[in-house]
């Protein structure tokens, strides 16, 4: 802050209240001619003051320390330089007080206004000038007739603005003067020549030059004897440098106080900490900031000694404060920790230096001055990046695979143990791009090109090579890098990995031959499969179709001849024929998902198909009374018949599986979502039928599984878990859910139109 004081040329002072002593910057010693080799007291340093003005300085100063309410002190004077030459001053300061009424401490700023009075003295002797002018008639004389517009010639006039004489009769002579003080000049005039008073403005003329002045008008009327107005005279006086140089008066002015206020400002309310100490290790100045570091406010700084403000670290001070005194030199960027008294037992950590203030002249140390900066928060960063870069590096340690990371630029400046263990080689050998060393011939061209394309474009890093193990074996690897971007999205590290897949790699030919063969048996097995299928279903079928005739023979032929117990008898072998087959025909149909003819998909209308299945279940539906709800349906891609298979079991498993005597009462909607990124329908089937417990949502999709007596409902267990394989065919998916006694809602999720590779 005190080179922000020297770089604005402001002097500094400031008054020990106790001792009178008065301590002063290079810029101060200059001003009042003051020796260079310390402090000295007031009643020297005002011997400088020019005598007409020293007794009103020293009892502003006076009033200054011992009057709380004249705390403000703000005062011009003129001090000799010297003894020959008078340099006029501005001096501001403040004082403060403590609690019992006493000064603890009065310091401000002083600066050279020299030239502002030389500008001020300039701006009065051109207003006395301007006054002798006017009051000699000098200037631009005109003239005007009683009504007040210009007549007859006018020669100073035209000289000033180069008009002729026919330009500038009348009210001609306006059209030399500045457009913008054209309305209000003729306003003014027309108003003094009504009222028949003295005429007084100021407007912007053109010369003859084509340059703008500025002019001041006084115009008075003539009177006849009979008291009416006979002419006008005026006068036309360049008052230019009168007002710039009140112009730069007034900028000068503004500059000055802002930057006072700047100064004072940046001094108390900086956000690094400062203060300053003589040889006593006495506080001479303190801002805001430092002091809420130490928790004491300003005023209790002032002369106080550092051990009586911050005992712990006191010792620690003094030494570097006596180091700075001694050899003139600072001491920068030390770190000091501690605890603050507004916050016992957290460790805090300050970036501090110490700074001689010296005297230009003489080249003593005067005072020194510290710069308080904390860096609490950064410290505790470094100390967890630390422990998190300790916590990797023995994770790193532990992994079985090659670890390795490099900064911005591709340069390895890290391995973990596993590649020391791999390589058999040194950190100093490998670091940087020494690990291309250890790459097989063949695969070290291709691997650097690889690599040399990720650090140009940032892209994932992933390439395979052999790389030379500590015996001597080469293995194959495979290598893997991302980069990591700053919040400018700039890379700073890769963090990469290597991975032995020589196994893996040399195991590839022999598992894509046992691969090969396996698909080959496993394709005549699913052949041999779906023959036995057909095979064993038409055989089956064949037996049980013959006890189902016979049943209906016995029944029909001696059917009034059994007694009662032989035609319950009968019902049963009836109702097992009827389960037996449609079983048969179940397990056909299941196996027959996957064969051949049926693997042709096509655009399909689901509106269609439940239309169809409407028409094959028409007499169930009648019977049991059901109402079947189903809104508009979309066309997917998919097979006609195994999509007619899916929705006729559904609905039909809703008709099937309701309390007696309850109609059935299917719901069937659909609509759109969004899956792993691809569009799929939603087909929404909901019954009010007998449902299941929620704990089985996933049991009914098994192969012959049966949540019901197959006494009281009908079923062969094949049914849901032919839908799910035919959802599966598609690609999609299926689930249920349901509560006992509350029916059960189907979801089923086919894609909207994306064909299927078989």
């Amino acid at each position: 802050m005190r080179q922000a004081i020297e770089s604005a040329d402001l002097g500094y002072w400031s008054i020990d209240p106790r001792t009178l002593r008065v301590e002063a910057n290079r810029r101060t010693q200059q001003l009042f001619g003051l020796p260079p080799d310390g402090e000295v007291d007031l009643h020297f340093a005002t011997q400088a003051i020019y005598s007409e003005d020293r007794e009103r300085v020293v009892a502003a100063i006076n009033r200054a320390l011992t009057d709380p309410t004249a705390s403000a002190y703000d005062i011009e004077y003129r001090v000799m330089q010297h003894g020959v030459g008078l340099r006029f001053v501005r001096a501001t300061g403040k004082s403060y007080f403590d609690a019992v009424g006493r000064c603890t401490r009065f310091s401000g700023i002083i600066q050279d206004v020299s030239e502002q009075k030389t500008a001020e003295t300039a701006l009065r002797a051109s207003e006395q000038r301007f006054q002798a002018a006017v009051q000699a008639v000098q200037g631009i004389v005109w003239t005007n007739d009683a009504t007040g517009q210009m007549v007859g010639e006018q020669p100073g006039w035209s000289a000033l603005t180069g008009q002729r004489y026919e330009e500038y009769q009348g009210f001609g002579w306006s059209s030399a003067v500045h457009p913008d003080d054209v309305a209000p000049t003729v306003a003014a005039w027309g108003e003094a020549v009504h009222q028949r008073r003295k005429f007084v403005f100021e407007h912007r003329v053109r010369r003859k030059d084509g340059t703008y002045g500025v002019f001041s008008i006084q115009a008075i009327p003539v009177f006849s004897a009979d008291g009416r107005i006979s002419e006008w005279v005026g006068v036309h006086t360049d008052i230019s440098e009168r007002r710039a140089a009140e112009e730069a008066l007034n900028e000068a002015r503004a500059r000055q106080e802002e930057t006072l206020a700047l100064l004072e400002s940046m001094l108390q309310y900086a956000p690094i900490g400062f203060a300053f100490f003589d040889r006593q290790y006495r506080y001479l100045r303190i801002n805001e900031t430092l002091a809420a570091i130490n928790g004491v406010p300003v005023e209790t700084h002032i002369g106080r000694t550092v051990h009586e403000v911050l005992t712990d670290r006191a010792p620690h001070i003094y030494q570097i404060i006596d180091e700075v005194f001694t050899t003139g030199k600072p001491v920068p960027k030390l770190e000091l920790s501690g605890e603050t008294p507004l916050q016992p037992g957290v460790q805090r950590w300050w970036h501090t230096g110490f700074y001689p203030v010296i005297n230009e002249r003489t080249r003593v140390v005067e005072s020194v001055g510290i710069v308080v900066m904390e860096i609490t928060d950064l410290k505790q960063a470094e100390t967890a990046l630390r422990l998190s870069e300790e916590q990797m590096r023995l994770q790193a340690d532990f992994m079985p695979q090659i670890v390795w990371a490099t900064d911005g630029r591709g340069y390895h400046d890290f391995y973990n143990k596993r590649w020391y263990e791999y390589t058999g080689l040194s950190y100093d050998i490998t670091r940087g791009e020494g690990w291309a060393g250890v790459l097989h011939p063949d695969d070290a061209a291709r691997t650097w090109q690889v690599w040399k394309h990720c650090l140009e474009t940032g892209d994932y890093y992933e390439v395979e090579y052999r790389m030379r193990r500590y015996d001597g074996v080469y293995r194959w690897l495979l290598a893997r890098a991302t980069p990591i971007r700053n919040e400018e999205g700039e890379i700073v590290r890769w963090f990469g990995t290597c991975t032995d897949i020589h196994d893996q790699k040399t195991f590839a030919e022999t598992l894509e031959h046992l691969v090969a063969e396996r698909t080959a048996a496993l394709q005549r097995s699913n052949e041999d499969l779906q023959q036995f299928a057909h095979v064993a279903s038409h055989d089956l079928k064949e037996p049980v179709r013959k006890i189902a005739t016979f049943e209906s023979r016995i029944s029909g032929e001696f059917g009034e001849l059994l007694p009662p117990r032989a035609k319950g008898y009968l019902e049963k072998i009836r109702n097992a024929s009827r389960r037996m087959y449609a079983m048969i025909d179940g397990v056909l149909r299941y196996s027959s998902v996957n064969e051949g003819e049926q693997k042709g998909f096509e655009q399909v209308s689901l509106d269609s198909i439940v239309m169809q299945i409407r028409s094959d279940l028409e007499v169930l539906i009648d019977e049991k009374h059901a109402v079947i709800e189903c809104g508009p349906l979309p066309e997917i891609y998919g097979s006609p018949t195994l999509l007619h298979q899916l929705l006729y079991n559904i609905l039909n498993n809703a008709l099937k599986f309701v309390e007696p005597q309850q109609p059935p009462r299917i719901t069937l909607n659909a609509g759109s979502v969004v899956l792993d990124g691809k569009p799929f329908v939603h087909l929404r089937v909901a019954d009010n039928g007998i449902g299941f417990d929620p704990a089985q949502a996933r049991q009914i999709f098994k192969t012959f599984t049966r949540l019901n007596p197959k006494d009281h409902y009908e079923g062969t267990g094949l049914g849901l878990s032919l839908c799910e394989k035919i959802v599966n065919r598609h690609g999609g998916r299926i689930y249920a859910e349901g509560q006992r006694g509350a029916g059960a809602v189907f979801h089923i999720y086919l894609p909207e139109a994306t064909p299927l590779s078989d």
